[in-house]
């Protein structure tokens, strides 16, 4: 037997017992982080926005249908949700260890299609959200205007169109969470005597907004089939979506029996504001847009981080108004990056790194 070899020849067992040990050791730095087996448990989001109502209007009408209709998927072990007054509802799922997400979440999708119909309207025109997700966070980023020449207004509009929007794309990102984010949007203030005095609810203000801002298909002129030929054919356009406070004025709201007409700026105060007012960030006194990336399932965390400094340095150095900085991150090789962007008290957005081995800055 091949143990009584060894048990012979004790001199050559230890010779081969080192060389296994020096071997194993050697090749231990040099081990792919891939082959580690996955000790986190697989975890599907389920997320959705009820404006206007409170957290116990949500867990009554949004989250109790959602719950029961997801209670007992495949491979479930618990579910936690998370009704907030701001108007939004998570639901986070998580699955035993070893499932597949990518069946998890056509799973959970067809769960939550069944119970859609059991929700409210306006939950259903917003959309419920099913993604993979993990439960903690791999970095925090925060977007201001270091020199303040815009407002939180504009950098938040700048942060979503030029840089989240890219940060999803990465590869190894799987969410990308906004805070304190002041997205564009049409605000109409209700003026509650104006509406008393003329008979009207906030209700059929919203339906009037509701049908007079609509994008229409009017039809081609000249298309087939027609009797006579013709030369051209044309599209006909109408007018698009309202984007400016002074049309939104204009929409008319009721008209009485004698042709009177009530518009919306007659019982209404409109202007071009932020969506949400509810979340705000702050960094020295500056108001501040943060953005929270989310790890995917199965993915590398040193990759990712090091692709999101690589793509916030090429999507900063084309903006000299705004800065990015990393406010938490949980990558070990995104140390030295992640001190040199926040010690840095430069108002240019083109700092780098002098070298790998120093903290410090330089501003080009």
């Amino acid at each position: 037997m091949i143990s009584n070899f060894f048990i012979d020849r004790p001199l050559f067992a230890t010779v081969v017992s080192a060389f296994i040990v020096i071997a194993g050791i050697a090749g231990y730095r040099e081990l792919p982080v891939a082959m580690y087996p996955n000790v986190a448990p697989p975890q599907i989001g389920v997320s959705t926005v009820y404006p206007g109502a409170s957290a116990d209007v949500i867990a009554e009408t949004v989250a109790a249908p959602l719950e029961q209709a997801l209670n007992g998927v495949e491979n479930m072990l618990y579910m936690r949700s998370n009704s907030s007054s701001t108007g939004s509802l998570d639901i986070a799922i998580t699955f035993a260890v070893g499932t597949d997400t990518d069946i998890s979440v056509i799973n959970v999708q067809n769960r939550v299609q069944s119970a859609l119909q059991l929700l409210p309207e306006e939950v259903r025109r917003q959309g419920v959200t099913v993604a993979k997700s993990l439960p903690s966070f791999l970095m925090i980023l925060s977007f201001d205007s270091p020199d303040g020449r815009y407002d939180d207004l504009y950098v938040s509009n700048f942060a979503t169109l030029n840089v989240i929007d890219e940060l999803r794309r990465i590869p190894g990102i799987g969410n990308v969470q906004a805070f304190g984010a002041r997205d564009y949007s049409i605000r109409i203030w209700l003026r509650p005597d104006r509406l008393a005095e003329l008979g009207l609810t906030p209700a059929d203000v919203a339906a009037a907004v509701r049908e007079q801002n609509t994008q229409s298909a009017a039809g081609r002129l000249g298309d087939e089939p027609i009797d006579e030929r013709v030369d051209l054919t044309l599209s006909v356009t109408t007018q698009a979506r309202l984007s400016d406070p002074a049309q939104f004025e204009r929409i008319v709201v009721r008209v009485g029996n004698d042709g009177q007409i009530v518009r919306l700026g007659d019982v209404a105060r409109v202007e071009l504001g932020a969506r949400d007012y509810s979340f705000g960030l702050t960094r020295k006194g500056r108001p501040v847009t943060g953005a929270a990336l989310q790890l995917a399932p199965n993915a590398n965390a040193l990759q990712a981080a090091a692709a999101v400094y690589k793509k916030i340095r090429f999507r900063m150095t084309r903006a000299s108004t705004c800065a990015c900085r990393c406010a938490r991150s949980r990558s070990r090789s995104s140390k030295r990056s992640r001190s040199c962007s926040a010690s840095c008290g430069c108002s240019s957005t083109t700092c780098a790194r002098r070298s790998s081995r120093r903290s410090r800055c330089r501003c080009r």
